[in-house]
């Protein structure tokens, strides 16, 4: 069942469409969306609800932070992305 479209909602999967091609944390998510006014719980909430969906995928950053990156683009569909994880 597809969930409401806040305000909040639609301009993160706004963001996270833009930026597809990217693993970003959430910190870095809420501080690109701060100037819409977006709460950082609004954009935790949203990530942990559009993860369930299957549309986003997270995985292990540096330190302690989640990355997330957007797969509900159909370019993504099928693919795999990896990133380095030392150099």
């Amino acid at each position: 069942m597809p969930k409401y479209m806040t305000r909040q909602r639609r301009l993160l999967l706004e963001y996270l469409t833009e930026h597809a091609d990217e693993s970003l944390s959430a910190s870095q998510i809420a501080e690109a969306l701060s100037a819409q006014e977006i709460s950082v719980s609004a954009v935790y909430r949203n990530l942990a609800e559009l993860e369930r969906e299957g549309r986003l995928h997270r995985a292990a950053g540096a330190g302690k932070e989640q990355r997330y990156r957007y797969s509900g683009v159909e370019s993504c569909r099928g693919c795999l992305h990896l990133s380095c994880t030392r150099c």
